[in-house]
């Protein structure tokens, strides 16, 4: 067999009395040059490697928890898990003809640079007007709330214990008596 890059690549197929892949007869006759009537393709092999059927993807699994649904707490929080289909590669994205158009390509890439250059933009307007990012250095809320989930990280301390404790560590009081912790 020819491997160097560009060579042609040599297909072939094993047959089985029944339709059993369907999906693979269509494309027998684009892959080896004949028609494939009535036959299944137990294996469909190119340059001596299995194909896999066209609508072979990775199964990813996806599990998170629901704790705030549109700004209102969930409690008790609820769980979900799922799963979703994934390309692993390039030429499994193409074969399943969802690889985008070269116009969808530019739009999207377009797209991206536009709002980077707006993001930039709009923190360098902000900042110039003299407004600064509130962070634990700047912002004494903010490192209350940061040291408490801290202290509560890994079950160590409850809500009301790690703002006690926050608040002594670092000597200052809370603003209002708000959950910090839920925003998330």
């Amino acid at each position: 067999m020819d491997t160097r890059p560009g060579a042609p690549r040599r297909a072939s197929a094993s047959f089985l009395g029944a339709c059993q892949y369907p999906s693979l007869d269509r494309r027998i006759p684009k892959i080896i040059g004949a028609a494939a009537e009535g036959c299944a393709i137990i294996s469909l092999l190119v340059d001596g490697q299995p194909t896999k059927e066209r609508n072979e993807m990775k199964t990813v699994k996806i599990k998170g928890k629901i704790r705030n649904f549109w700004k209102q707490k969930i409690d008790p929080v609820l769980s979900y898990a799922t799963e979703s289909r994934a390309f692993e590669n390039i030429d499994e994205v193409r074969a399943a003809g969802a690889y985008p158009k070269d116009a969808t390509i530019v739009k999207f890439l377009n797209a991206k640079e536009k709002a980077k250059a707006k993001q930039a933009e709009m923190v360098a307007t902000v900042e110039g007007a003299g407004y600064v990012k509130p962070t634990a250095a700047n912002d004494p809320q903010i490192a209350l709330r940061d040291m408490v989930r801290t202290l509560m990280a890994g079950g160590r301390k409850t809500l009301e214990e790690a703002r006690a404790a926050a608040s002594v560590a670092l000597g200052i009081e809370w603003e209002d008596d708000e959950d910090e912790d839920n925003d998330e």
